[in-house]
């Protein structure tokens, strides 16, 4: 993600110098059950939330999402929307109750397996009692019906407001980092519970609908809508997640490796947004050379018809407003870094909320990495050298409130190239392909990190790692190969 025009000006200025119902159908009283039998069961409820502690409630304990299948229907004229989810996942203990998050929006009904389910609402969960008791490592599929006007999330850490937007057109767009998912679908709303998707998204028939993966088809039917339906094959946390509807122009392009690039930009726009994400492809080409083969089939921009002051990498998808447009190519560091993001985040996923560096640290070297690369004239060393220069506190345990602070941006990547200079260029470059390879699809954590760097390198890098994270100034960089 970058947050932020501060965070985005400071690296680019560095390098150039159906109708709501007020009740839940199928529920009682809030926190209560929603009625009928209370036969006896074994099991143990999951918890409520994985234990990160930066968000101890958000995400559900007791099972591991392997697929949702997300149904929407959606018209740009009202605010609401119906929703179908259907979640397939794996018990992890003899399970009796189960929670999912959801925001605001109303169930009207719950299904396990074919079976109506006894269900209530907790705030922000809904606690789903199935008929019977679900055995430990079965699967089971839930499906929730449900309907509303999503509610974004004001956190302050996004500029505008967090998951599920809608703008004053009725065209919508979806921000989700870190929590926001659960303004529009039921989920298990943290990164290290990674599943697959599809999505089938019905509009009226003179709007596009950008989303995840591969787009499977759009057809017409005899309402005069359409439907959109897309797949993502691939393991995705929920905050990449993404259902975007519109009028836009969508530009389709051959990229490298059999990579297919498609983009949709505002009418008004597309011509110089074509221009200014043009490198895509090359981008493509150089992050593969040195990153390893690219995870997925498909990549994209979205450009949404607003200011969003921040781009987010959705799967596949990445998402920028309107002012990252400009005809002069200013943006390119940032198209870099939500690109880079699509290994560094999104393939390679956080397990908790306080590694956020691996993603934003990778993701901001990359765009050094693309200028050293690209311009002749561009100085890494210096540039990198440059950055010591500012005041970065900690990023190795930042908080919930400093997610997204400049000093995880840059002093992130300050630490990764202390780290290339401490390995040298053969096993740095090494590093970053096994840690794809390795971990692909799948989740990790900085200890990981060091591990993996120290089995490639044959050195020690705790103390390294240590300074550059965790120390309240971090040292000088290190001179290339020195190991300290």
């Amino acid at each position: 993600m970058t947050n932020s025009t501060r965070v985005r000006r400071s690296v680019v200025g560095l390098i150039a110098l159906a109708t709501a119902a007020a009740a839940c159908g199928g529920s009682g009283e809030e926190g209560e059950d929603s009625g009928g039998g209370t036969a006896a069961v074994s099991g143990e409820p999951g918890a409520v939330g994985v234990g990160d502690p930066y968000y101890p409630e958000i995400g559900n304990g007791g099972y591991d999402v392997e697929h949702y299948s997300v149904s929407l229907s959606y018209d740009p004229a009202r605010p609401d929307i119906v929703g179908e989810t259907g979640i397939t996942a794996t018990a992890s203990h003899d399970l009796s109750q189960f929670n999912l998050d959801l925001v605001a929006l109303v169930v009207d009904s719950v299904e396990v397996d074919g079976e109506v389910a006894e269900w209530s609402r907790v705030d922000d969960e809904i606690v789903v009692t199935p008929k019977a008791p679900i055995g430990a490592d079965q699967s089971f599929e839930t499906v929730v019906e449900y309907h509303g006007t999503p509610t974004p999330l004001e956190d302050g850490l996004s500029p505008v407001g967090l998951g599920w937007n809608r703008l004053e057109d009725g065209s919508t767009f979806v921000l989700s980092e870190p929590d926001g998912a659960r303004t529009w679908f039921p989920s298990n709303d943290h990164p290290s519970d990674k599943a697959t998707y599809d999505f089938a998204v019905t509009v009226p028939g003179d709007l596009e609908v950008a989303a995840n993966g591969r787009l499977e088809s759009n057809d017409s039917d005899t309402e005069g809508t359409r439907i959109w339906r897309w797949s993502m094959d691939e393991p995705m946390a929920t905050y990449l997640a993404a259902v975007s509807m519109g009028g836009y122009e969508i530009e389709e392009a051959a990229g490298p490796a059999g990579v297919e690039i498609r983009n949709f930009f505002p009418p008004d726009i597309a011509e110089t947004a074509s221009y200014d994400f043009a490198r895509t492809g090359e981008m493509l080409a150089y992050f593969t050379e040195i990153f390893g083969a690219y995870p997925f089939e498909e990549y994209g921009a979205l450009v949404v018809p607003t200011a969003l002051f921040s781009a987010l990498e959705n799967q596949t998808m990445s998402l920028f407003g309107e002012d990252f447009v400009s005809g002069d190519r200013t943006s390119e560091p940032v198209i870099a870094h939500e690109l880079a993001h699509q290994w560094f985040g999104d393939n390679v996923t956080p397990e908790v909320w306080s590694d956020i560096w691996l993603n934003e640290g990778f993701a901001t070297y990359a765009e050094f990495l693309w200028f050293d690369h690209d311009d002749p004239a561009f100085d890494l060393d210096a540039t990198m050298v440059g950055l010591t220069s500012l005041e970065l506190g900690p990023i190795g345990d930042p908080g919930p409130d400093d997610l997204f602070s400049q000093a995880v941006y840059i002093r992130g990547a300050l630490t990764v190239h202390a780290l290339r200079l401490t390995i040298g260029d053969e096993a740095f470059f090494d590093l970053l392909k096994r840690w794809n390879d390795v971990y692909a699809y799948s989740n990790a954590t900085t200890a990981d990190l060091i591990e993996m760097a120290e089995e490639i390198s044959g050195l020690e890098l705790a103390e390294l790692f240590d300074a550059w994270l965790d120390a309240p100034e971090f040292p000088p960089l290190p001179t290339p190969d020195s190991g300290t």
